[in-house]
C-alpha cells in the first residue's frame, strides 16, 4: 500500500519570494542567530514549526542543533510532538503558540496570537520571532521539495507539485543536499519523530 507524499511543498512562485526573503534578510537571520539570550526560545520554535512540518532533514538537524545547547532529549521529543504546553514557561508561550499557529495555518497567524506575541515581547524580540518562524519554515520546505523530488523518482509524485519546477530544483540542489543525506545517513544519534 503506497503513501501519498502528504509534506508541504514549493510551488515556483514561493519559492522565490522565500528565496529572496531570506537573502534580503541573510544578516540579519546571522545576527539573531548569534544572540545567546534567546537563542534557547529560538531552538524551541525550529522544533516547534519543524514537527509539524515533519521534515525529517530539519528534525535531525534541529534536534541537534538543541541538543548541543542544553536542550535535553525528552523536551525536544516533546516539542517537535507538539507537547511543547507541558515544558514551556510562561515567557516562551507566546512564541511557540505563534510558531504553531503560523505554520499550522500556513502562514496566516491568527491576529490575537500575533498580538499576543507582540505584548509579550514588544516589537523587537517579536520581530525577532517571527523571523526564526520564517527561516526554518524556509528549511523545512526546502527540504520536503527535495523529497518530493524523491518521491517523484519513485513514481510517486506529490500532489500538486510541478516537474517543470522539480528538475531544475533537483539540479541546482543536489551538490548541497545529498552530502547532508549521506550525513543523516551514517549518524548514530538521529532523531526521528
Amino acid at each position: 500500500m503506497s503513501q501519498t507524499f502528504n509534506k508541504r511543498i514549493y510551488t515556483p512562485k514561493l519559492y522565490i519570494t522565500d528565496l529572496f526573503f531570506i537573502c534580503s534578510n541573510f544578516f540579519r537571520i546571522i545576527k539573531v542567530s548569534r544572540e545567546k539570550e534567546i537563542r534557547e526560545l529560538m531552538d524551541k520554535i525550529l522544533l516547534v514549526v519543524t514537527g509539524i512540518n515533519n521534515c525529517k532533514y530539519c528534525t535531525w538537524i534541529d534536534a541537534k542543533i538543541a541538543l548541543n545547547d542544553g536542550i535535553d532529549k525528552e523536551n525536544v521529543l516533546h516539542i517537535l510532538r507538539q507537547n511543547f504546553h507541558t515544558d514551556a514557561n510562561k515567557k516562551e508561550l507566546p512564541a511557540l503558540i505563534y510558531a504553531q499557529n503560523f505554520t499550522e495555518t500556513n502562514r496566516h497567524p491568527e491576529a490575537k496570537i500575533v498580538k499576543n506575541l507582540y505584548n509579550t515581547y514588544g516589537e523587537e524580540t517579536a520581530d525577532k520571532v517571527k523571523l526564526a518562524v520564517r527561516v526554518v519554515t524556509f528549511g523545512n520546505m526546502y527540504f520536503n521539495t527535495w523529497l518530493a523530488v524523491l518521491s517523484r523518482f519513485k513514481g510517486k509524485p506529490a500532489p500538486n507539485s510541478n516537474i517543470l519546477f522539480e528538475i531544475p530544483y533537483f539540479i541546482c540542489n543536489a551538490f548541497k543536499i545529498i552530502p547532508i543525506m549521506l550525513w543523516r545517513r551514517f549518524d548514530k544519534n538521529v532523531i526521528s519523530i
